[in-house]
């Protein structure tokens, strides 16, 4: 009697990421470096959307604009010097009057840009002194 040869079976590779073992502080805790999660940012957008927030234009020093996350700005920083097209193409946009930054009030009553880095960048490089903006308010009801 002949034995038949076993045949090689395919090893399945199971994944070493299993979602339930991970605790759920560690999901809130988590995320994009670029955009760090702020609820009050959360809350503006959201109210934006939903009009019990409104955007008041106005023209204010550049000086006189915070930044919300330095890392980032930095992460900004060093992009535009090493992608020179971008430079110029920012350049061109601050020099139109093109941008506008979106701002809120921290507790302090202070101005702090949220988005659009590269633009406040270059027009301090620029010597900008006054950037429109639009700060971002609830509504008085």
């Amino acid at each position: 009697m002949r034995r038949k040869r076993r045949q090689p079976r395919m090893m399945s590779v199971r994944p070493t990421f299993n979602p339930r073992r991970i605790s759920g502080k560690s999901l809130e805790t988590q995320s994009h470096l670029n955009s760090p999660r702020d609820e009050r940012l959360l809350a503006l957008e959201l109210g934006l959307i939903q009009g019990t927030v409104s955007a008041v234009e106005a023209s204010v020093p550049l000086a006189s604009l915070r930044v919300h996350h330095p890392q980032t700005l930095h992460r900004v920083r060093a992009s535009l010097r090493e992608e020179p097209s971008l430079h110029a193409a920012i350049t061109r946009r601050v020099l139109t009057g093109a941008s506008v930054r979106h701002v809120y009030r921290d507790e302090s009553g202070a101005l702090v840009m949220y988005d659009d880095y590269a633009a406040y960048l270059v027009a301090l490089e620029l010597g900008h002194e006054m950037v429109d903006v639009s700060i971002l308010e609830a509504n008085a009801s």
